[in-house]
């Protein structure tokens, strides 16, 4: 294998050309680090190594871009071959960062379902199924989302009653100001009437 052409694509980046191929791009110290320049002929061993030196580039490129916003795999992956790594290069940077949890659907899916709290679930579902996510991580995202939605209430809505004495009757004023000032921490109202029935059942004698 020979390193054929070495074309400049910034002041600080080069994209390699391999027996006549665009092969990858890199930061021209990088590429200089590896000791390529046009017409070097690479062994196996070289090949190899170098081969290997690029996934590891890869890899660090992949954290580097984590650590500004969540990406979900798709979307590292696509991001990753708009910076010209390999397709191998690109798919070892994933799985490293998977393994090293800088990477994590699940998590992506829990992040953008709590910022964007007042979109349906269908839209949800529908912007995460563009960026790859598969049906049972949005899924358990919703559930889990939900399941903290639910706790948050019930905690909340405790905490109230608890300094009012006890739970308003439904014709009392009290009821509706307690309704309505949960609304607008964003509950629902059937979520809080369900809770509030929850919480009513729980305090009865048995």
């Amino acid at each position: 294998m020979t390193v054929t052409k070495m074309e400049r694509l910034s002041k600080v980046k080069m994209r390699v050309f391999l027996d006549g191929e665009p092969a990858f791009a890199a930061s021209a110290a990088q590429i200089r680090l590896w000791g390529l320049y046009e017409g070097k002929e690479l062994s196996e061993e070289e090949e190899s190594q170098l081969s290997r030196q690029i996934c590891m580039y890869a890899a660090r490129t992949a954290v580097e871009i984590l650590t500004r916003r969540e990406y979900s795999a798709h979307d590292l992956l696509l991001k990753l071959r708009q910076k010209e790594f390999t397709p191998e290069a690109a798919e070892f940077a994933l799985a490293y960062v998977r393994q090293k949890h800088f990477q994590d659907d699940l998590r992506y899916a829990e992040s953008y379902i709590r910022s964007h709290s007042s979109k349906s679930r269908m839209q949800i579902r529908v912007y995460l199924k563009g960026h790859g996510l598969t049906d049972d991580i949005i899924e358990e995202a919703l559930g889990r989302e939900e399941k903290d939605d639910e706790d948050t209430l019930i905690s909340e809505l405790k905490k109230r009653i608890g300094r009012m004495g006890q739970i308003p009757q439904s014709s009392d004023p009290a009821y509706g100001k307690l309704i309505l000032s949960m609304q607008r921490r964003g509950f629902r109202y059937s979520d809080i009437r369900s809770a509030l029935q929850e919480i009513s059942g729980a305090e009865k004698p048995d």
